[in-house]
């Protein structure tokens, strides 16, 4: 629960401060903009409510754990309920917030092991794996990993996220997108990815470079001409 309110609230944008009051030099006039209702009392209430609004929209935002006490207290009825999920999640993962939509992504990673299509949404899931923070990228990494196949058109989106994250100071970054390759990859991304991955072999991290020769066998598994191009460096 500590975890969750503390992530909660690194999101929660600050309030807007109120305006200054201008120094009183006699009487002033009032313009154009004040006298229909722009002044910036006016409008620094408008902010400060839709400040308010943000607010109350991510803290009432479903999350993976209440959708799953949904389903549980559904019983009989738990179709139903999925759909009125997915349609919620359908609006979640058009969200500009990040954080919305990689909530969204993961509670779709979840309906997709019940046996649910997610294929709808894989630009949204290659949108939550290009976030710069770990907390909110993971889910994307996650769903692409389970749902993507060979027939995935922006499956070719990933692969400067990989470089990406191949290079990040982070080792359980880097050995996300290690793992998530291993499950996604097709004879297209091993060409594009494969100088990258050989780079690998060389980190200073034996964890990267167990994860790296894990990764390079399924890649070799889908990509077989990759063996002779590899092999003098194994």
């Amino acid at each position: 629960l500590a975890q969750a309110t503390g992530s909660l609230l690194s999101e929660i944008p600050a309030p807007p401060r109120p305006p200054k009051k201008p120094p009183c030099h006699g009487p002033r006039q009032v313009s154009g903009g004040q006298a229909n209702g722009g002044t910036p009392a006016r409008r620094y209430t408008l902010t400060l409510c839709i400040w308010h609004l943000t607010i109350a929209a991510m803290v009432f935002e479903k999350s993976l754990t209440a959708m799953v006490k949904g389903i549980r207290a559904n019983r009989g009825k738990e179709n139903e309920y999925i759909q009125t999920c997915i349609q919620e999640i359908q609006k979640e993962v058009t969200s500009k917030n990040l954080s919305t939509k990689s909530m969204a992504v993961l509670k779709l990673a979840y309906l997709s092991m019940m046996g649910y299509d997610m294929s709808w949404a894989t630009f949204s899931v290659v949108e939550v794996m290009s976030h710069n923070r770990f907390g909110i990228k993971r889910p994307g990494y996650l769903a692409s990993a389970m749902c993507f196949t060979d027939t995935t058109d922006v499956g070719l989106l990933t692969i400067n996220l990989f470089k990406k994250d191949f290079g990040s100071k982070s080792q359980y970054e880097s050995g996300m997108a290690i793992s998530c390759l291993s499950s996604i990859c097709t004879p297209q991304i091993s060409r594009d990815i494969l100088t990258d991955l050989l780079a690998m072999l060389s980190s200073s991290r034996a964890y990267l470079r167990k994860k790296t020769v894990l990764c390079l066998f399924r890649v070799f598994v889908k990509d077989p001409p990759a063996l002779k191009t590899c092999f003098p460096k194994l």
